[in-house]
């Protein structure tokens, strides 16, 4: 992505203090024999230059994320830093991965989520790419697997059954466990995506659907760490419709109209959609 100076000069501050931070858990996380470190067992000279290095990177972070728009990510870093400064998270506790139960800093970790909102290795690129193909093809997919649309749940379960073939820790039909709290309709944990789901017939169920999705971005805004299952970066609103009066250009001003994050990615997708018909009483 081509960013502006301010932000590129940004973005290299934060690599920067990553790879400072990087450094220094490297230097600790060497060991001896079998001792495996953890975070409980840093010396303060290690502590203090980790904690050092993490105020830098902090409020790089929340700088960018405020001057690029990202609002969700932004109050999520804003929580988790909250129960950083309160002690409820621990910033040097230690996580182990692989087969082999390799020991790693979670702060790192985290860290590492949101520094691939601005930039991304080469297999994240494709899976994003190719997501996105899969996607702005949805009509095709539904056409292939045969489905008939009377609902949105119909448009749901296509997308899972065909993305399980490439990402196998796809997940839908998450309830919410408190009133309060706002779940995706489909999430991909591997890549940090969720993705939303909206089925309109005409342009007034096309606005409703948009602002449904408006409450939705605000919700996750509100619960931000505390009730997200994962860390989720890239939102993608499926926007279905049967409708040909309305061209994307339409579609793309009632969008831009509601201010969404820019981490809200939208797709207008035309089907046939069969209306159910109204039972009577």
């Amino acid at each position: 992505m081509d960013y502006k100076p301010e932000i590129k000069n940004l973005i290299n501050q934060a690599i920067k203090y990553e790879k400072y931070l990087k450094e220094v858990w490297g230097y600790f996380d060497l060991g001896e024999g079998d001792v495996v470190p953890s975070g409980g067992d840093m010396p303060d000279l290690y502590r203090e230059q980790f904690g050092f290095y993490f105020e830098k990177i902090r409020y790089v972070l929340i700088s960018l994320l405020e001057t690029t728009g990202n609002k969700t990510l932004l109050n999520q870093f804003i929580s988790w830093c909250s129960l950083i400064d309160k002690k409820e998270y621990d910033l040097f506790s230690t996580i182990f991965w692989g087969e082999d139960g390799v020991p790693n800093s979670q702060t790192l970790h985290i860290l590492s989520n949101y520094m691939n909102c601005f930039y991304a290795d080469d297999k994240e690129m494709f899976d994003n790419i190719l997501l996105k193909r899969i996607l702005n093809n949805s009509a095709q997919v539904l056409s292939l697997l045969d489905i008939n649309v009377t609902k949105e749940q119909d448009c749901t379960n296509a997308i899972v059954k065909f993305l399980k073939i490439i990402y196998s820790d796809i997940s839908h039909g998450s309830t919410r466990t408190r009133s309060k709290d706002y779940y995706p309709d489909i999430t991909i944990p591997s890549i940090n995506t969720a993705i939303e789901v909206k089925l309109s017939y005409d342009e007034a169920s096309l606005v409703t659907c948009i602002e449904q999705l408006k409450i939705d971005q605000d919700g996750y805004d509100i619960t931000a760490v505390e009730s997200y299952p994962h860390f989720y970066n890239k939102f993608y609103c499926m926007c279905f419709h049967s409708h040909d009066e309305i061209t994307q250009e339409r579609f793309s001003a009632l969008w831009t109209e509601r201010n969404f994050n820019v981490n809200w990615i939208p797709f207008f997708i035309k089907i046939k959609y069969i209306k159910p018909k109204k039972q009577r009483n």
